[in-house]
């Protein structure tokens, strides 16, 4: 693979990650007006909506949803799949299952930026993405080392925290007392440990220890070190995206509030609680790498957590929570079954040739069925029964295909041909399509014909003369191909009327491309080969 096609991979790349954190970003919007409904419903409602909205970000939905968006279409439509998969239906499946349904939105947005725009984009990710793995190995070795400084633990401080343990009824060989001066936190993905700093056992009585002892304990319980450890991947992928800070803030906001709840349901004296908290901020102790009780210790959410302390039974559930629980699972199940391009379009139901919407009749429903039949003969077809006008140039026997459709729209059909042939189309009026078939050897006939590649592109340059007139156009050339990926003689077969510069600058940057060669049996061929040119001011 050289460098351009390198690039433009890359670019693809860039573009459906961009599409899925766009879909992403849909579907958190709404989840924080959601939330804020629920911040006097108990804490478990607003943590497992959180930890939900983490996960959207890790499900690649940009290349899952137009699956279901297709499958959609076609149940709505009526249509079946071919057995053989060689008409539309058995096409879309192939695209939709692979994504592969953009990539028409795609190219034009990435032949935009001259290579290697994107070659350099993912070198500077790929190195701010290492720094931030690198840190976050970093602190989970810390934590892990933080559970390593065991210390003895004798005299009244022995009694206290057995006591503190059996009224708690945390399984004693899960607790592991530090000489570190770090908060207390959950330490390990796999095999969580909770560990309490030394000084803790001679600044809390007995009661006070078995709240912080059972908060801990939920945290193990609802895996938030697994959950935490997610969060610190995402930030290190996805440190671009703009929600995810917010996203995350609340997550660990939420897991403190419902770890403070089930701690109350599990035994712990709210006036005990409240004090721990106070005295663990009085003892100046130092932050943790791993979940703890005190979270980042910011203040508005300690302050938040004692008044909920003080008040248990203010978070009940009620209706107006219920209701904004289902929004939130509506909104979710969105996201999935019917993901939303930046276009505003549900994936998997965009025209793969978006000017074919400019026909009258793209709607008419047809049928068809041709088997190695020339594209010149399917196009005869398609124009008789859709009330089509339809003009060909260039061989009639261009190009021999397969086609099966049954009651389909007449613009799916054109675009099962394009999907299986080099045509191109250009929509003269909403009921006059002009076609250009390719110069090349019929595949089937005299051996298959790989097309040429596009290696590197030359934007043409606007002339001056059109753009200060305010003109536009669309200008077709058909081009030699040669042997070596040059490109030989060029003649226009389209041009805007009155407006040679436009041809001009056509031809002038088709003729600095560099291609691929097509190849015949594996060796290089010379063929002709139609470019269309469009020439649009913004």
């Amino acid at each position: 693979m050289n460098l351009m096609a390198l690039d433009r991979t890359l670019g693809l790349f860039w573009f459906e990650l961009l599409r899925h954190l766009w879909q992403s970003a849909l579907v958190l919007a709404p989840l924080f007006l959601v939330a804020h409904v629920l911040r006097s419903a108990p804490a478990r409602w607003s943590h497992r909506l959180w930890v939900a909205a983490l996960a959207k970000l890790f499900v690649p939905l940009a290349l899952l949803g137009p699956l279901v968006g297709a499958a959609a279409q076609r149940a709505l439509s009526g249509t079946a799949l071919s057995p053989d998969g060689s008409g539309l239906d058995g096409f879309r499946v192939l695209v939709t299952v692979i994504g592969a349904d953009s990539v028409p939105g795609a190219s034009r947005v990435i032949d935009r930026f001259p290579a290697p725009f994107f070659t350099l984009c993912t070198l500077t990710y790929l190195a701010i993405a290492f720094w931030l793995i690198v840190r976050t190995s970093r602190d989970l070795v810390a934590a892990r080392r933080f559970a390593r400084l065991r210390v003895p633990v004798e005299g009244e401080r022995k009694t206290r925290l057995e006591s503190a343990i059996h009224s708690s009824g945390v399984a004693s060989d899960r607790v592991i007392v530090s000489g570190s001066n770090l908060i207390p936190a959950v330490v390990g993905t796999i095999r969580p440990r909770i560990v309490l700093p030394l000084r803790l056992l001679d600044a809390l009585d007995v009661d006070e220890l078995k709240a912080v002892l059972l908060h801990e304990e939920m945290h193990r319980k609802n895996a938030d070190p697994a959950i935490a450890f997610a969060q610190r991947l995402a930030s290190s992928l996805l440190f671009f995206f703009p929600l995810l800070a917010p996203l995350q803030r609340r997550l660990r906001e939420s897991a403190e509030l419902r770890c403070d709840e089930e701690a109350l349901h599990a035994g712990a004296e709210p006036q005990s609680y409240a004090r721990a908290l106070a005295r663990s901020i009085q003892l100046g102790l130092d932050p943790s790498p791993a979940p703890a009780a005190l979270g980042d210790g910011n203040p508005s959410l300690v302050a938040r957590r004692v008044a909920r302390l003080s008040e248990p039974l203010r978070t009940k559930a009620m209706i107006k929570h219920r209701i904004a629980i289902a929004a939130a699972a509506c909104i979710l199940a969105a996201g999935v079954i019917l993901p939303i391009s930046p276009g505003m379009v549900v994936a998997g139901t965009e025209p793969v040739i978006p000017e074919l919407d400019n026909l009258r009749n793209r709607n008419q429903r047809i049928s068809l069925h041709f088997e190695n039949v020339s594209a010149a003969k399917v196009l005869d077809a398609i124009a008789a029964a859709g009330n089509l006008r339809i003009d060909m140039a260039g061989p009639d026997d261009c190009c021999l295909v397969n086609i099966s459709l049954v009651d389909v729209p007449l613009r799916q059909a054109l675009e099962a041909l394009a999907a299986q042939t080099p045509v191109r189309y250009d929509v003269e009026d909403s009921n006059t399509l002009r076609v250009w078939l390719p110069d090349l050897l019929s595949p089937g006939r005299d051996g298959d014909v790989v097309m040429p590649v596009l290696l590197e592109k030359v934007q043409p340059k606007y002339p001056k003369d059109a753009r200060l007139a305010r003109v536009g156009g669309k200008v077709v050339v058909k081009a030699v191909i040669r042997e070596d990926g040059s490109v030989g003689d060029v003649e226009v077969v389209k041009h805007v009327e009155g407006w040679p510069s436009l041809e001009e600058a056509a031809v002038t940057a088709v003729r600095q491309r560099k291609y691929s060669p097509a190849t015949k049996d594996g060796r290089p061929v010379s063929i002709d080969f139609f470019i269309s040119t469009e020439f649009r001011l913004e």
